[in-house]
């Protein structure tokens, strides 16, 4: 192993690292790809294969045939919202007027995203909107204003009862579409509906087509 003068020590461990690419997925829950070679990061580049399909859409992303979930960006887009087939919106978001209440069903609930705040209280009517919209043959969104954590947990506790599976099951089939982030009381909450959901934990996988 050659001796290497304590000055050129940065240079020559530079030199000898092998260029790797780490993946990284940011708060909007775009993938990035970041290539490193011996001067730090040379490039980032976003994985465009994570835009595709019904993954992700920079403020939506689809659950199921008929369930969505996303930011507000997408709830005053009229033109998106047909698009994608939106027949019903549940607002979680503050400061967020529903849009076009002549053109959609809505459900508004005032909600500010703090650990403290009781949404579980509200988990059976979304629960309830959820399949008024489904039964009808509509398709329903659900937001607030990020994206991350209300209009999330809400679909978390939905899918839950939906689909007879733990808060992690549900979160982790979230997260694989979109990044959500709940506080940390809305997921203690969620913990405490699991107990309250007899039959959660009888299936393993939630179903993305039913």
């Amino acid at each position: 192993m050659p001796i290497v003068p304590a000055d050129e020590l940065l240079s020559h461990a530079r030199s000898v690292l092998k260029p790797t690419t780490i993946q990284y997925t940011n708060h909007m829950g775009q993938v990035h790809h970041e290539k490193i070679g011996p001067d730090g990061i040379e490039s980032t580049e976003p994985d465009v294969t994570s835009y595709s399909g019904d993954r992700f859409d920079g403020s939506y992303a689809k659950l199921k045939p008929y369930l969505y979930v996303g930011s507000e960006d997408t709830s005053r887009n009229l033109e998106k919202l047909k698009e994608i087939g939106i027949t019903h919106i549940i607002n979680l978001a503050t400061y967020c007027p529903n849009s076009f209440p002549d053109e959609f069903t809505y459900l508004k609930i005032d909600i500010f995203d703090m650990p403290e705040k009781d949404i579980k209280q509200h988990f059976i009517q979304i629960r309830d909107f959820i399949e008024e919209g489904r039964k009808s043959g509509g398709t329903v969104y659900v937001h607030c204003n990020a994206g991350i954590s209300r209009a999330p947990t809400s679909c978390i506790s939905y899918l839950m009862w939906k689909d007879q599976v733990t808060k992690a099951v549900a979160f982790d089939y979230i997260r694989s579409r979109r990044f959500v982030l709940p506080n940390e009381g809305f997921m203690e909450q969620l913990d405490k509906y699991e107990i309250e959901l007899k039959l959660v934990g009888s299936k393993s996988t939630v179903d993305p087509e039913n």
